[in-house]
């Protein structure tokens, strides 16, 4: 999921551990509930079908990607991180 994220690409994914921070807030794709083929298809369907909310999901995609994984954002948390420990990040 991260992977399609830094690329700009909505993902469909059931809904597991992880991928309702992922996908959800903003939209960045589609979750469907385990074993429900059917929502599957759909959402498969749908986004191939809509290139405006393909587009959008997209753009949402990256934006989550940016906020959450990024080099800057991860190295801004890891030297926040080491701060709160007392860990000197500045030798």
């Amino acid at each position: 999921m991260i992977e399609a994220l830094a690329s700009g690409l909505p993902v469909i994914s059931t809904r597991v551990s992880g991928s309702l921070i992922l996908v959800e807030s903003p939209a960045a794709g589609v979750l469907v509930d385990i074993g429900i083929i059917e929502q599957l298809a759909h959402a498969i369907e749908s986004l191939l079908q809509d290139e405006l909310m393909r587009t959008q999901l997209g753009v949402n995609a990256r934006l989550t990607f940016e906020s959450h994984f990024s080099m800057e954002t991860l190295s801004k948390k890891m030297i926040s991180l080491y701060e709160e420990l007392g860990i000197n990040t500045r030798s």
